[in-house]
């Protein structure tokens, strides 16, 4: 192989991995990004901690737009499974640990990744690495070599990877700017919208909870405008950050992407659960309780009597949505009324009407179709074309699901892709 020549387009982590592999196969590798540094979004993954991948890795747990989903990732995840992704660090010097089902470098520091893939590429004869440059145009030869044109030169190449992300974050170079680029070559992609994300939500009531950061179930779902599924509903358990538009948190990221084609088009609309640890049956009995112990003390609140159970900041807008003052005392409290309160604990309606976009989002659903692709990802109509990572139409959850992706379909992509 070392007469042969390949360009990877984008320096993240699949095109880091895919040069580095590639690089180590023999192949002298040019890897372009327009960017000033390599690994600009692996810097910001996992807090700065960089979640590589999680040991629960499932089709199940990635959306796209192909029927074939399942079965496309099936056999790339049986090729790139978590064991063999942790081998291919450690046997390069980079060690892993396990929290939580999470796998993290041993150091516990993103930064520590991107130097391991400097240290791999940038101290190889066989790598160039060119920073800054922008690729314009790629055009396959009749002859079957590519010829990429970026704003400074043209390269040839026996093979191109374009691993140059999706649209989120585009301060980290996901800017979307290749798309141009790969639709002139005739490769489909379906549409991108940002995922994993913060939502926006319609009302004002929750500025004066804005803040708060509690556990609870949320539960969003849409009317499906094919009216073959009927209405579809996700619902999701974890952290929830409210902020004055709207709702955050890891549980709201988790349904972000499932509803990311609904959301901004029509209304998404559910409720969402401060106890989700309680019946409904549960929670009235707490407040019955409480109301029992405290109606013969006259100053005594029923926002304090029930800081056992909620927040202030959440009990006080919820007795507002109920038409309870906030200074209401529990001696002037009526039973119905907090019948009527533990339901809207249980069920405290929200709709969904937007996100806060692509700045914000961690992932991009959408991207180059699978049916465009061959089960090594390389573009069925153009031999020697290879896409991986964020720019292809598979986006994981929450947990080291897209840079596993990331790094498993660069896997695929040089060691059972390219030309021998």
């Amino acid at each position: 192989m070392s007469e042969k020549r390949l360009i990877v387009i984008g320096a993240g982590a699949a095109g880091c991995m895919a040069a580095m592999l590639a690089a180590e196969q023999g192949m002298q590798v040019l890897l372009i990004d327009h960017m000033d540094r390599i690994g600009k979004k692996i810097l910001v993954t996992g807090n700065g901690r960089c979640n590589m991948t999680n040991l629960a890795i499932r089709p199940e747990l990635y959306v796209s737009s192909s029927d074939r989903k399942l079965e496309y990732l099936n056999q790339i995840f049986q090729f790139c499974d978590v064991g063999k992704l942790r081998e291919i660090f450690r046997q390069r010097g980079l060690l892993t640990r396990c929290k939580d089902q999470l796998v993290y470098p041993m150091t516990m520091q993103a930064s520590g990744v991107v130097d391991f893939f400097r240290n791999h590429l940038e101290n190889r004869s066989n790598v160039t690495i060119r920073l800054q440059e922008s690729v314009r145009e790629i055009v396959r030869e009749p002859n079957g070599r590519f010829r990429v044109r970026t704003e400074h030169s043209v390269e040839a190449a026996d093979a191109c990877i374009v691993a140059c992300g999706g649209r989120s974050a585009p301060k980290t170079g996901s800017d979307g700017s290749m798309n141009q680029v790969i639709r002139s070559l005739g490769v489909r992609m379906a549409e991108q919208l940002p995922a994993l994300v913060q939502c926006i939500a319609k009302g004002n009531e929750w500025k004066a909870m804005s803040g708060v950061r509690t556990d609870a179930v949320i539960t969003l779902g849409v009317q499906d405008p094919s009216a073959k599924k009927g209405r579809i509903q996700y619902r999701e358990r974890g952290e929830l950050q409210i902020t004055d538009y709207g709702i955050s948190g890891i549980a709201v990221f988790q349904l972000s992407l499932f509803l990311a084609p609904y959301i901004g088009r029509q209304e998404v609309m559910g409720h969402i659960d401060f106890c989700p640890d309680l019946t409904l049956e549960e929670v009235t009995g707490y407040l019955l309780q409480q109301y029992k112990g405290f109606r013969f003390h006259p100053k005594i609140t029923l926002a304090d009597a029930c800081s056992g159970l909620l927040q202030k900041k959440i009990m006080l807008q919820l007795m507002k949505q109920q038409g309870l003052k906030g200074d209401l005392t529990m001696h002037d409290c009526r039973a119905e009324d907090l019948k009527a309160l533990a339901v809207k604990i249980k069920q405290f309606p929200v709709t969904v009407t937007g996100t806060k976009g692509f700045e914000n989002a961690q992932v991009t659903t959408g991207g180059v179709c699978l049916e465009e692709l061959t089960d090594s990802l390389e573009v069925k109509r153009i031999p020697g074309l290879f896409f991986a990572g964020e720019i292809v139409d598979v986006t994981g959850v929450c947990g080291g699901y897209n840079l596993h992706w990331a790094f498993a379909s660069a896997y695929t992509a040089v060691m059972r892709g390219l030309p021998g």
